[in-house]
């Protein structure tokens, strides 16, 4: 069991962490919590057996922690994670980090001057159709070659508005992480096509052709951007793979169909953990020793360098060549 403590209860707290914490409860015992609103982290810490208490920096020195959960560090932003730092305890950073470049490569390297690992949430990654994906491709699927994209974003940023700080960016950064986790190879050009009348916009990632020979993958995304959806009512993205030896679907975070020459199924993944506690459990591992790859900062910042490319490539009209460079 890896005692934690709590920083931050996001709006997203009863909905999402929460619940999360309390069904791991065999793997996380939150020690402390604390919030600027004393009595929602009285509230907080009475529910899980903890102790409100009045200060992150006390906090995160406390002796009975080996870890944090950052779920919400409100008006400091990543002023406050450079704080928690200087505690060298492992953190997890729940919702959206911040975007610029030059902030996340500061905060890598105070991470690494203090010996704090940092693991980002990207939820979509750990879903459980993305999992099952990763491990049809693993045993019948095969390596990807093709992925198509149809999702509802946000509506695209106005000329002059400040890259990386516009919803656009950012849903296009979850996007473009998701393809680097399943794509095996690294992304090599970025392209943008608006789709005149349709109110949509068409990105492909294109991705190096694999050492071991073959076609070189890539990803075409069409983002319907007619208006601004809310997260909480825009339809979930459709994934739609070709692999060597398949293809699947993936149509919610928790459904799948796939088919081979010999194999179909269309699988409802409902009884399995949500993506948050795949993300945790995870965390808890790599805390205690464990060697599980969990996604990091640089992940991050590729994610949101490849987001700059398509709003790059958006403005010029031409394609953005990375160059091994996310």
């Amino acid at each position: 069991m890896v005692p934690v403590g709590v920083v931050g209860l996001s709006p997203a707290w009863d909905a999402r962490y929460r619940p999360a914490l309390q069904s791991l409860r065999a793997r996380i015992a939150v020690r402390a919590v604390y919030d600027p609103v004393l009595s929602r982290a009285d509230q907080a810490a009475s529910e899980l057996g903890a102790q409100a208490v009045d200060g992150m920096r006390v906090l995160a020195r406390r002796d009975d922690i080996r870890a944090l959960l950052v779920f919400d560090t409100g008006w400091a932003g990543t002023e406050a994670l450079h704080l928690l730092c200087a505690a060298g305890r492992p953190m997890f950073v729940g919702g959206a980090l911040t975007a610029d470049e030059g902030a996340l490569k500061t905060l890598g390297e105070a991470s690494v001057a203090c010996g704090a690992m940092i693991m980002p949430e990207l939820g979509q990654r750990y879903t459980p159709a993305t999992c099952r994906l990763r491990e049809l491709m693993a045993t019948r699927l095969g390596r990807p070659m093709q992925i198509q994209i149809e999702a509802s974003a946000p509506a695209v940023p106005r000329d002059g508005q400040p890259l990386g700080r516009h919803p656009w960016d950012e849903f296009v950064s979850r996007l473009a992480d998701w393809c680097c986790y399943v794509v095996p190879t690294p992304p090599s050009e970025v392209a943008v096509h608006t789709q005149n009348g349709s109110g949509s916009e068409a990105i492909r990632f294109s991705f190096a052709r694999p050492r071991s020979g073959g076609e070189s993958p890539f990803v075409d995304v069409t983002l319907r951007t007619e208006q601004a959806v809310p997260a909480d009512e825009a339809l979930p993205p459709i994934y739609r793979v070709r692999c060597e030896r398949g293809e699947a679907e993936v149509r919610s975070s928790h459904r799948i169909i796939w088919r081979t020459d010999r194999d179909e199924a269309d699988e409802s993944l409902a009884s399995e953990r949500s993506d948050l506690q795949v993300m945790l459990d995870h965390f808890c591992r790599r805390v205690v020793g464990g060697l599980i790859p969990v996604a990091d900062l640089g992940d991050l910042r590729r994610s949101h360098r490849l987001a700059r490319a398509a709003s790059e490539s958006m403005r010029t009209g031409a394609p953005v060549h990375l160059n091994g460079q996310a």
